[in-house]
């Protein structure tokens, strides 16, 4: 028996997208504080991210896409397009750089959302941590002149 889901009230909806838009901006902020000061080593932290989430992306193995097609050239010729899968996975994995975007809805979803939670919120503490220790406020004061 399939467990019936219940829908999502107006106030349920309204949470969650305001805990993306929380998500959304303070990501920026990290990435914009860190990248003022430390310039294009925030390419390295980006990569860095990017990796991990294709590597998490491949490892979950979610087929979105199982469609065969037929190459009308070849009369009888049926592929499987597993390019597909990979495309939206590299895809993916680009926009967990700022919110979550989960491919499958499988057992382990809550692990998975808490896993990318915690990740996301320890680099933003490592960026804005580098960020602060740099960063002369001396030269932002303009009052002290």
């Amino acid at each position: 028996n399939r467990v019936r889901k219940t829908r999502l009230s107006w106030n349920g909806y309204l949470l969650i997208i305001l805990w993306q838009i929380g998500m959304i901006v303070s990501r920026s902020l990290a990435i914009s504080l860190f990248a003022s000061e430390y310039g294009y080593y925030i390419f390295i932290m980006a990569a860095l991210h990017y990796c991990v989430m294709l590597y998490w992306l491949y490892r979950q193995d979610a087929y979105l896409i199982k469609r065969e097609y037929t190459d009308y050239k070849i009369p009888g010729n049926r592929k499987n397009r597993c390019c597909d899968n990979y495309g939206i996975e590299f895809l993916a994995a680009a926009f967990n750089m700022f919110f979550l975007f989960k491919l499958n809805s499988g057992g382990d979803s809550i692990l998975y959302v808490t896993a990318y939670y915690i990740l996301v919120f320890i680099e933003n503490i490592l960026m804005i941590g580098l960020w602060y220790v740099h960063v002369d406020y001396t030269l932002q004061l303009w009052y002290l002149e």
